[in-house]
């Protein structure tokens, strides 16, 4: 019989369940942060070529692409604004994500 010394209260032990889940949280987080890096690419590619200084070293940060946009909106249109303010949203979804994984990885311990 197996022992559940040392397993915490928290811990998804129904036959399989918490790999399910783990994978689901894996998974959402690899296509958050995907769609973060891409998209931050994207912005990056387009306001350079428009010709609209972006600093470099900022571009990754959070926020920075989107208050650019803000800052020009003739210049950047509606959708280059969404796209920018989607990357960010899917950072902080990520971040959730990942904050919530290692809080099941810990819990497993």
């Amino acid at each position: 019989m197996p022992s559940n010394r040392g397993r915490s209260s928290l811990s998804l032990d129904i036959g399989g369940f918490d790999a399910v889940i783990r994978y689901i949280l894996l998974g959402g987080f690899a296509i958050c942060v995907f769609i973060a890096v891409v998209g931050n690419l994207l912005v990056h590619l387009v306001l350079i070529r428009r010709g609209i200084p972006v600093d470099f070293f900022r571009a990754g940060t959070p926020f920075y692409l989107y208050g650019i946009c803000g800052a020009e909106p003739a210049r950047v249109g509606r959708l280059l604004r969404g796209l920018a303010l989607l990357t960010n949203l899917t950072f902080i979804a990520a971040f959730a994500l990942g904050v919530i994984l290692f809080v099941v990885e810990l819990a497993d311990v």
